[in-house]
Order: structure tokens, then sequence, then C-alpha cells
């Protein structure tokens, strides 16, 4: 199941994504590094990340990723950690949590 991508910034100012055999070399790989240290009370901000976060969902899941080195935390009730955790050791990862005061 493809999650739909969001626009990014304003709405008024987006152009469509290039589309075409032309506008990228096939075969042509890059690695992209993505940091993000964010707090998530905005709400215009909580929507940006969670794009990020739906775009490599969709990379992965259309199979355009080959390669997913991750390391991600994320501050959480312990249930969700715990679910977090329960699918990074699926996934063939390691989790480790802290609780926080």
């Amino acid at each position: 199941m493809e999650i739909p991508a969001a626009p990014i910034g304003d709405e008024n100012d987006l152009e469509e994504p290039p589309t075409g055999a032309d506008t990228y070399p096939t075969g042509a790989d890059v690695q992209v590094r993505v940091s993000v240290n964010t707090n998530l009370d905005d709400t215009a901000r909580g929507d940006s990340v969670l794009m990020l976060l739906t775009d490599l969902a969709n990379a992965v899941g259309d199979g355009d990723a080959s390669h997913v080195p991750l390391s991600v935390s994320v501050v959480a009730p312990k249930k969700e950690a715990d679910r977090i955790g329960e699918r990074a050791q699926a996934a063939g990862g390691t989790a480790s949590s802290t609780e926080l005061d």
C-alpha cells in the first residue's frame, strides 16, 4: 500500500516533480543523507516530518531504494517505543530505549 506524498512548502509555489525518461539518468543511484532534530508541537513541522517519512516508506515499498542504513531516535510513549523496537528487530535491526524523566 502506497502512502501518498504531500506537497512540500507553499501550495502556490509548487512545481510538479520532473517525470519522463529524459529527466534522470537511468541506473544512477544516489545516497541521500537526512538529519532532522525537531519538536513536533508545530503542526506544519510535524506534517513535514510525516511527509519525509512517507517518502522514505514509498521508496522502500515501491522498490526504488536498494539499501537502507537507517538510524532513528524518537521520543514516544513506552507502548509505541516497544512496538517500534519490535518492528526494528523484525527488519533485522536492533533497538534500545531510555526512559525519560
